[in-house]
């Protein structure tokens, strides 16, 4: 093979591992995401719940 094909190879390999790692990192972003709402909404009922129980007491 000559050089331009390795360089070719070589950097369709580089694009394709940078495509999956951005990719990745994407979903992980996402699903980082879900999982604040989800945290922020059982404080926000944490909170509420010890509201309530101050007003009952």
């Amino acid at each position: 093979m000559s050089l331009n094909v390795l360089f070719l190879l070589r950097n369709s390999f580089v694009l394709l591992i940078s495509l999956m790692l951005i990719i990745i990192s994407e979903s992980a972003g996402t699903k980082l995401k879900e999982e604040l709402v989800l945290l922020s909404i059982f404080e926000q009922e944490q909170n509420i719940s010890k509201i309530k129980n101050r007003n009952f007491n």
